[in-house]
């Protein structure tokens, strides 16, 4: 491996010199060439450092997205700015074409946020008021198209490893697992923060612990497939959790926002996710068992040769848009029409390796790459300075991983409840949006929001480890 060491700083640095220049003459898509190639040749660096070092790629693509995002900031480079304030950015161009305000105007109410940082708040004042904001953020919408593309077609993927007769039998035991650690991992957190922030708003002990309550389906799915593991009955298990956790923080979310803005007035607020909810996953659940097989030899007619290839696909986009619509996280909907669609349902005769999985796998190995650079990326380690930061922020930790850790305790003695609980183990973006509603809700401050991205690293640069050491002892234990 030394031998490819002095390639290393060269290869970080490349990117950060070329992405997003400043000035741009010919078409409008060729930056976006450009930093979707830029962020490829990051990840394919990351998962070779990875693999040399035999951790899994996950971590090499963070980091290495950590180190490019780090690059671009100390270069200046606007685009890091629209990447890690995107959110904000695009509340800006909302605000302007919804109220009619000037760019300025709008600029000028969302920096006002007294929980963004000053430095952040100078470059995205400096980015909007240039006359490049309209390409960066062009950009930045790109990518993090490309980034949510991936992510929905791996939690695809991981819906194509089962079916929804396998979510069936393991869904009384994958509920309990996602209840007891969601459960765990808020008691902790609140007696953890209302001890060591005594002095803080009493409301961000509850929102605080909710923030972390939730698995990233994402990570941990990638995880398992890197160890080659989803067949397993653990891995079952653990990603239909994950898919309850997630249900189960959106709803969560609900009712702490309604309690704690409205006061609990809005009660009817509440009632109508549980319903939306509810009606989504007994549609979804009736349509694949009933009418999905009866239609798809249907359409399948329509093009014989691209059908095994283009209907999942559009299956999996309907679903995303379809969870989003209900308030469902879209990664939910792409996992559910994994589960749903077979090869069996074809008709066609299918020649060798010509399955949905080997089809729709190379789409898998580009887009995903981009999701996990990109949250390293959004990870700025100048905040990890203040000492009380880093003091929530292992506390936070610390409650996350133990909650989850207690997640399979009342599995049978047949699991490796270290498996499942480690499994449960990863965070990702779903805190990311915990954490940013709190913020806008004037409950969590910049640095608390640091202390939850101290919760994804930790948890993120763990599991993997502590998941293939699980995965070994199950090995040896059954030789």
């Amino acid at each position: 491996m030394h031998r490819f060491l002095f390639l290393f700083p060269a290869l970080v640095l490349a990117p950060a010199v070329a992405i997003a220049s400043e000035e741009h003459h010919g078409d409008v898509s060729a930056p976006i060439f450009e930093a979707f190639g830029i962020v490829l040749i990051a990840a394919l660096l990351g998962r070779f450092i990875a693999n040399k070092l035999k951790l899994s790629t996950v971590l090499g693509e963070l980091v290495i997205g950590i180190l490019l995002g780090t690059v671009l900031v100390m270069m200046d480079r606007p685009v890091i700015h629209v990447v890690r304030h995107l959110e904000l950015i695009q509340h800006v161009v909302a605000t302007v074409e919804e109220e009619g305000k000037t760019l300025a105007e709008a600029t000028s109410q969302a920096l006002s946020d007294p929980a963004l940082p000053d430095a952040d708040r100078a470059a995205l004042s400096d980015l909007m008021g240039s006359g490049h904001a309209a390409s960066r953020i062009n950009l930045a919408r790109s990518i993090q198209l490309f980034s949510t593309i991936g992510i929905s077609l791996l939690l695809f993927m991981v819906g194509l490893e089962g079916s929804i007769q396998d979510l069936f039998k393991v869904g009384v035991r994958a509920l309990a697992v996602a209840v007891v650690g969601v459960v765990a991992t808020l008691g902790l957190g609140i007696l953890s923060l209302k001890f060591f922030l005594a002095n803080a708003d009493p409301r961000l002990a509850f929102f605080g612990a909710a923030t972390v309550g939730s698995t990233s389906a994402g990570i941990t799915a990638r995880v398992l497939k890197d160890l080659g593991k989803l067949e397993t009955s653990e891995a079952k298990v653990t990603m239909g959790a994950a898919v309850f956790d997630d249900i189960i923080g959106l709803i969560l979310l609900a009712v702490l926002a309604n309690v704690m803005v409205s006061g609990g007035e809005g009660n009817s607020s509440v009632v109508m996710i549980l319903v939306k909810i509810a009606a989504f996953l007994a549609g979804v659940l009736l349509f694949g068992l009933v009418a999905l097989p009866r239609i798809i030899p249907y359409l399948e007619r329509l093009d014989l040769k691209s059908a095994r290839l283009l209907l999942p696909f559009i299956l999996m986009l309907t679903l995303c848009y379809l969870a989003d619509l209900m308030g469902l996280a879209m990664i939910i909907g792409a996992y559910f029409a994994g589960l749903m669609i077979t090869d069996e349902m074809f008709k066609s005769e299918m020649k060798e390796k010509m399955t949905i999985t080997s089809l729709v796998s190379p789409l898998e190995g580009v887009f995903v790459p981009v999701f996990f650079v990109l949250m390293g990326m959004q990870v700025d380690i100048t905040l990890f300075t203040d000492v009380n930061v880093i003091l929530t922020g292992v506390i936070l930790s610390a409650a996350a991983i133990g909650g989850k850790l207690l997640a399979g305790i009342f599995l049978p003695s047949s699991f490796s409840k270290l498996a499942v609980g480690w499994g449960m183990v990863p965070r990702g973006e779903v805190v990311l949006i915990f954490a940013n509603i709190g913020k806008s809700m004037g409950i969590i401050d910049a640095k608390f929001y640091t202390a939850t991205v101290i919760v994804i690293l930790a948890t993120v640069l763990l599991s993997p480890i502590a998941l293939m050491k699980a995965y070994r002892n199950i090995q040896s234990t059954q030789a």
